[in-house]
């Protein structure tokens, strides 16, 4: 039973916290057009990642030398490194709390394959599934979720089960048992042409941990 997540970026409405960012990217290098503020030429690499574990809304845009788009309680960052011709272009969420950055996601390209390298770091320590995020675990030095640069403490690719599926839409998401539940539900409609099988009787199994 496989659910679909490879670049799925939860849908969002801007923050007002984040209404007075900066008109233009530093994006010469790379694209040619700096009124799009969400592209920038930075190599995107987990040691760049890591480093912005914590950080304020304008070290993050410092980071990336562009101001980003605006996403729910966040920003958005799409690299254009090397014009693709380099590991290293790809995208980046980062969504802050109290100013803050609190999760990271990135699907990063090599020249061959798009979303290679998938990374999730979140400030959280990750709950078993089923149960809700402790926002008393906030800790800005914890390690990756998963990151497919170092693969540790694990990779986040190779595993299709639905629960990791499901507790890595939590991780990147900040999602509720709510939120996975209606998840749940629609990748377990055979109408939406998300599953293939379901003979473990995974849905219902699911279900009944959610509720």
């Amino acid at each position: 039973m496989k659910l679909l997540i490879r670049k799925i970026w939860i849908p969002i409405a801007a923050l007002a916290l984040l209404a007075g960012a900066a008109a233009r990217a530093d994006n010469a290098a790379c694209w040619g057009d700096e009124s799009r503020g969400d592209i920038t030429c930075a190599k995107i690499t987990e040691p760049l990642l890591l480093s912005l574990r914590g950080q304020t809304i304008d070290a993050v845009r410092k980071a990336f030398a562009a101001p980003g788009r605006d996403i729910e309680k966040g920003l958005h960052f799409l690299s254009n490194y090397s014009r693709g011709e380099k590991t290293g272009s790809g995208d980046v969420n980062v969504a802050f709390e109290d100013g803050r950055a609190t999760t990271i996601q990135a699907s990063v390209d090599s020249p061959s394959k798009v979303g290679e390298f998938e990374f999730i770091w979140t400030a959280y320590a990750a709950p078993t599934l089923g149960s809700e995020i402790d926002h008393t675990t906030k800790n800005f030095r914890r390690a990756p979720f998963c990151s497919d640069f170092s693969g540790q403490p694990a990779k986040c690719t190779g595993d299709d089960t639905i629960d990791h599926q499901l507790t890595l839409l939590q991780m990147q998401g900040g999602l509720t048992k709510a939120d996975l539940l209606k998840l749940l539900e629609v990748s377990c409609d055979p109408g939406q042409g998300l599953i293939v099988t379901d003979a473990a009787g995974d849905c219902a199994r699911l279900r009944e941990r959610l509720r």
